[in-house]
């Protein structure tokens, strides 16, 4: 009987484990944990956010609740009496007129799978402050920081990850580690296995040290989700001139307000293939969201996410619906930075 208590309690344990790396957001790859319905086809479920794993959803609640009660046309709006902010710094990357085109078939064509399917989520479909419940969250920081450069390239799986070494001017909210990741370290030594305490401990400890360098002056690399372009899949070594993305990246010698996740394997810029990346350009004291600001190349997430062979919300919703939802909730135009950071803490 003791034994038999003993091993329930083990198992909820490592199931306590891999619910934090699946909520932390360290498995970056969709494909991972995706299920062949045939065996050239993938399967998988995800949080819109990378976040892979067959019951994914998001890691906060809220009781509010926002709905659409009318289609949306297929167009991303903004306010048409707004001009858009122009900026001198961009660096080359590329825009949806050079990815595989729907999101299923540029995961095929990166995969080598016949077809793609997948159910996906946006973490703040119900939410009516998203900004205001990421900012609630342990691992997310906010700083005001200024791009130095891009150090390099990173291709993982399908992603294209740009590496920003960015200067932080001002800490607007710093992170913590998670109560989840200290719970299950607590319980694991309790439990006395060696292994999986070491695996979390060692955890714990990168995540201090990259805590330690979210501070003002502070110097550190930071990852960008992005694509891989359709005339670079397959190329080694690859340069910002062969990333392409529906949304805009981050550019060198610009001022940003990010939101930064703090993991066991880095920091990145918050992101989710509904909003893109939360990051809000910072002119003359202005806040900005990146979909006011002009490139020369086409951006269009409406084009690569709407997409046959992918559910959104269990259908709820279609992915323009959810990319208005996004505007509507998240955009800035011209906003001081002051009153948005209050905006932020209050």
């Amino acid at each position: 009987m003791v034994f038999a208590l003993f091993l329930i309690f083990v198992v909820g344990l490592v199931a306590a484990i891999y619910y934090y790396h699946l909520q932390a957001g360290l498995n970056q790859t969709p494909s991972s944990t995706g299920t062949g319905t045939s065996p050239n086809t993938l399967t998988t479920t995800l949080t819109g956010n990378e976040v892979s794993g067959p019951t994914s959803t998001s890691s906060w609640t809220t009781s509010s609740s926002t709905t659409i009660n009318s289609p949306v046309n297929e167009v991303e709006t903004i306010d048409e009496q707004l001009p858009k902010i122009m900026d001198p710094n961009y660096v080359g990357w590329r825009g949806t007129e050079s990815l595989v085109k729907p999101f299923s078939k540029y995961m095929a064509a990166l995969t080598g799978a016949d077809g793609f399917t997948g159910d996906f989520f946006w973490p703040f479909v119900s939410s009516e402050n998203p900004l205001e419940e990421l900012s609630s969250m342990d691992d997310i920081a906010i700083v005001v920081a200024t791009i130095d450069n891009i150090t390099r390239v990173q291709v993982k799986g399908v992603y294209a990850y740009v590496i920003y070494e960015v200067k932080i001017n001002r800490v607007v909210k710093n992170a913590s580690i998670p109560y989840t990741l200290l719970h299950n370290i607590e319980e694991c030594s309790k439990s006395k296995l060696n292994e999986s305490c070491e695996i979390l401990s060692s955890e714990l400890e990168a995540m201090r040290s990259y805590l330690a360098l979210i501070k003002e002056d502070g110097i550190l690399e930071v990852r960008l989700t992005a694509f891989i372009s359709k005339d670079a899949i397959g190329k080694k070594n690859l340069t910002i001139k062969d990333v392409a993305t529906p949304f805009p990246l981050l550019n060198p010698g610009n001022k940003y307000l990010l939101f930064l996740q703090i993991t066991a394997t880095g920091v990145r810029v918050y992101y989710d293939f509904v909003w893109g990346p939360y990051a809000y350009l910072i002119k003359d004291d202005k806040v900005y969201s990146l979909n006011y600001i002009e490139y020369p190349v086409e951006l269009e997430p409406i084009e690569f996410f709407e997409d046959d062979n992918i559910s959104w919300e269990w259908g709820s919703y279609t992915y323009s619906e959810l990319r208005q939802l996004a505007i509507q909730k998240l955009k800035a135009y011209a906003i001081p930075l002051d009153d948005f950071i209050k905006s932020l803490l209050d």
